[in-house]
């Protein structure tokens, strides 16, 4: 399948994928973000990629489409 891309003049927006995992635990267990998530707990990493895996199945799953930002350089920055 072809990726499909948002793409803007210094970020694009693509969908979430399991090799974004480590990322989406390090700021979803960030306390500090919990009060903008509504978290009051941290989440596992098994937690983490059963959501990756229900992200797959797309907007029509879950009522809603998240996306990964990336810079110029495909690094991720939020």
């Amino acid at each position: 399948m072809a990726h499909r891309y948002l793409v803007g003049e210094n970020v694009r927006l693509r969908n979430v994928e399991a090799a974004d995992v480590d990322f989406l635990c390090e700021i979803e267990n960030d306390s500090q973000n919990w009060n903008v998530s509504d978290t009051l707990a941290p989440y596992s990493r098994t937690t983490m990629e059963e959501y990756i895996q229900s992200e797959s199945l797309g907007i029509w799953a879950n009522g809603q489409q998240r996306f990964i930002i990336e810079n110029q350089e495909k690094s991720i920055v939020g």
